[in-house]
């Protein structure tokens, strides 16, 4: 993940990772901690304006007695740091402490929401000023995986370097879904609002893919995909929405009862969607 990584945060920021001096296997779905990792640098890159580190750290956690049963993530920045009245709020869905159209805050709270039911802990520590460590704690494997062939259920589609374009209003949900199908072998294209999406298949052309919000300013995602459409009936398209059900306002035309991701959205979910777009958009064209 590391050169992904670099290029999602800033040349302003070092960024170091710390391996464990033994190997560590851990009970955890992988496309689940490709997910903690990228909106955990994403939040310690928004946390530092004016550069500064990026440590990733991982080592066995050891208990009371000695013993090692689970192990350790430890994503530090040197950045702004979080007020400690509000530490206890920053896991909540939709809470943050970032300037609109900058974050959601439903990284930390899908952080959380992973660990936890990966059976693992996350706490926080954080000083105005110095920075900001967050530390999730996992259960060992019971033995190390050995097996090159992946659990079928588990099993990510990877892309074949088809090109999408992401248009999301919210810049870290962006960024983050740009990333996560970067390292799984898409060419990705980011555009702020539907204006640039547009702008974007007017210059380019080869885009196979429109991946976008439903709710925006000026334009929401229905109405952008049929003003895509026009220009590129082979495009596919995918929707994403942070709300239970988009507004019929939206006026949604002929996507009416399409599929969208509900955000926040696991790694597997997206990867799945975007692979069955892309397959249903070829065979209307066939």
């Amino acid at each position: 993940m590391l050169p992904v990584l670099r290029r999602l945060i800033r040349e302003d920021i070092e960024c170091e990772f710390r391996p464990s001096e033994v190997g560590v296997c851990v009970r955890i779905d992988p496309g689940n901690l490709e997910q903690v990792i990228t909106n955990l640098a994403i939040n310690a890159r928004d946390a530092m304006s004016s550069g500064g580190k990026l440590t990733i750290a991982v080592d066995d956690y050891r208990d009371a007695n000695g013993g090692a049963s689970r192990a350790s993530l430890t994503v530090s920045d040197t950045g702004e740091g979080i007020e400690a009245h509000l530490l206890d709020r920053v896991v909540e869905p939709f809470f943050t402490t970032k300037a609109v159209g900058h974050g959601t805050g439903l990284g930390l709270s899908t952080v959380h929401s992973i660990v936890t039911q990966s059976g693992g802990e996350m706490s926080i520590a954080s000083e105005r000023g110095v920075g900001t460590s967050v530390r999730i704690t996992l259960p060992l494997a019971e033995e190390a995986v050995t097996s090159a062939v992946p659990d079928a259920q588990h099993e990510l589609v990877r892309g074949d370097g088809e090109h999408n374009s992401v248009c999301e209003d919210d810049a870290s949900v962006r960024q983050t879904t740009a990333a996560q199908l970067t390292m799984h072998g898409y060419r990705v294209t980011q555009a702020s609002g539907p204006e640039e999406a547009l702008e974007i298949l007017r210059s380019t052309g080869a885009v196979d893919l429109l991946l976008t919000d439903v709710v925006m300013p000026k334009m929401s995602g229905y109405e952008l995909a049929d003003r895509a459409h026009a220009m590129n009936p082979s495009l596919s398209i995918a929707f994403m929405s942070g709300y239970d059900a988009p507004s019929a306002a939206d006026d949604p035309r002929r996507w009416e009862g399409a599929d969208v991701i509900e955000k926040p959205f696991s790694l597997a979910a997206l990867l799945h969607r975007v692979s069955l777009s892309l397959r249903s958009g070829r065979d209307a064209v066939s």
